[in-house]
């Protein structure tokens, strides 16, 4: 079916009801075809029209997490899709009605860079939930959990022509900010204890009053 629309075509277009190729995809709860629209370039963050006559209808992502498609969901997020809105408040989240489905899901959004997800998953592994304790795939997510990111990313753009001046671009980064607050308490206290990594007081102590600073307290 896709391989006759053209490829000049305009694949997030809106129908006379307001709703994309893909919107409709989600409403007939097919992945698999929803998967290979965004892959072709669907926009995943287009909403359809609501009963109230806004373009406010079921988030494409929140749809694709009710398919529970986690392939979808991931081409989703690797094309822009977010949890959160741009104030950065989560707007979407995880439910499971079966538990075999939230490890898989969990890697998956972890693998996309998601930090709740993250620290979800290696307090699975740490404390054995639903998997094999795994102390030091627990550790390595923490860590990557708890990493303090630049909020703005500087790039220099070389002048246009012989003589000219270059300037540089502020790039705000979608993932920038202070580190996961519980991320760096777990961490800390794994420090603390050398529990599958070498003993560092000083660090742990360092992470969980930063946790605390946050306003994490377990």
């Amino acid at each position: 079916m896709l391989a006759s629309v053209p490829a000049n075509a305009d694949i997030s277009a809106r129908d006379l009801l307001g709703h994309t190729a893909l919107n409709c995809a989600l409403y007939r709860s097919d992945g698999e075809m929803a998967r290979l629209l965004v892959q072709r370039g669907a926009d995943p963050s287009i909403r359809p029209l609501s009963s109230g006559g806004g373009y406010d209808g079921p988030a494409p992502l929140a749809q694709a997490v009710r398919v529970k498609n986690a392939a979808l969901v991931a081409t989703m997020l690797d094309r822009g899709a977010r949890f959160t809105d741009a104030s950065g408040v989560t707007r979407i989240r995880y439910t499971y009605a079966n538990e075999t489905l939230r490890l898989p899901h969990l890697q998956c959004r972890a693998d996309q860079g998601e930090r709740s997800a993250m620290v979800e998953l290696a307090r699975a592994l740490e404390m054995g939930e639903g998997v094999m304790r795994d102390d030091v795939r627990a550790v390595a997510l923490y860590e990557k959990a708890a990493e303090d990111r630049p909020s703005f990313t500087r790039i220099y753009s070389p002048p246009m022509r012989l003589g000219g001046s270059g300037q540089v671009m502020v790039i705000p980064n979608a993932d920038g900010g202070p580190g996961d607050a519980e991320a760096k308490c777990r961490l800390g206290h794994m420090l603390n204890e050398g529990r599958c990594v070498g003993q560092d007081v000083v660090r742990g102590q360092d992470l969980t009053a930063a946790a605390q600073r946050q306003g994490f307290h377990p």
